[in-house]
């Protein structure tokens, strides 16, 4: 591009993938059906005083990030000894799929997340036909 952004290889390797969602949604389902981002997610879980999103400080791969975001699920009833040993995935993949567990667990926070998009016209996905 101009501006030398482009998509990763992780993205275009769901693109398949985002094209069978784009097919079968529709209208009536699109009120009911949100996309989830578990860095949105932690965002709002990390919402200031006024309930405004607030960045994460701290990659998620590092253990300082880790630590914070494990202490944000927590925070929803998540039980980390529950999941140890049980997994066998990434500690970032895994924190990834419980954000968006939560999210989806919690309508008011997925509804300020589409809020937001709303406000921004954000589009749900650019490979819409």
């Amino acid at each position: 591009s101009e501006h030398n952004i482009g998509l990763s290889k992780q993205t275009w390797n769901i693109v398949p993938k985002i094209r069978e969602i784009d097919e079968w949604m529709t209208p009536a389902r699109a009120r009911r059906v949100f996309e989830c981002h578990p860095e949105v997610v932690f965002a709002m879980l990390n919402a200031d005083e006024e309930g405004r999103p607030r960045a994460m400080d701290g990659r998620k791969v590092t253990a300082d990030g880790r630590s914070f975001r494990w202490k944000l699920v927590r925070s929803q009833g998540v039980r980390e000894r529950e999941l140890r040993g049980s997994l066998a995935a990434s500690a970032d993949d895994v924190l990834d799929s419980l954000a968006c567990v939560v999210g989806a667990s919690d309508c008011r926070l997925l509804r300020s997340i589409a809020g937001i998009g709303r406000e921004h016209r954000v589009s749900v996905s650019p490979f819409a036909r």
